[in-house]
């Protein structure tokens, strides 16, 4: 007993035709709307294989992300996609970039109200690597935002420690 055909030969030709070069979502969409049908992504992936049908498209080419497109790591920082074929940076160390250059060696980029996200320039700041170490301590942990006056406390402990070194030395 022969199988009957699930879809009509005329979407098949349908799929066929616009299916080179195109990303599934949109063979799907086109052929919705023009057979006023519901057909899933399953149903389409089906309807593909079964008619040897290919888009050309490799699946990693689907889920290429364009420059300048942006995520959210776990740490909860923005990284943006700067080049090809998959170089990201975080955003606040873009943004400093762009209005102050290159960022010193032993220097890093800090948010003044301690959130990464909030990219704008008037948040952002350049601390030492030693100040940033100070800031994760437990006394200051738990301040919200950095100003002068935090910074100037910062290096006031800084200067004691090296003054209390200089005199364990002796």
């Amino acid at each position: 007993m022969a199988r009957r055909k699930k879809y009509s030969e005329e979407l098949i030709e349908y799929v066929r035709e616009i299916s080179e070069g195109s990303l599934r979502d949109e063979i799907l969409e086109k052929t919705n709307s023009k057979f006023g049908l519901k057909l899933t992504k399953e149903r389409l992936d089906y309807l593909m294989t079964q008619n040897r049908i290919k888009t050309g498209i490799k699946t990693s080419e689907q889920r290429k992300r364009p420059i300048g497109s942006e995520r959210e790591t776990g740490s909860r920082k923005i990284m943006i996609k700067i080049a090809e074929p998959s170089v990201w940076e975080y955003k606040h160390i873009v943004e400093w970039r762009k209005h102050y250059g290159e960022i010193p060696k032993g220097y890093v980029v800090s948010a003044r109200n301690r959130d990464l996200r909030d990219t704008r320039i008037e948040n952002l700041m350049l601390l030492t690597k030693q100040q940033v170490g100070y800031l994760s301590r437990k006394t200051l942990k738990d301040i919200d935002y950095i100003n002068d006056d935090v910074i100037k406390l910062i290096n006031f402990m800084i200067e004691i420690k090296k003054a209390s070194e200089k005199l364990k030395d002796k």
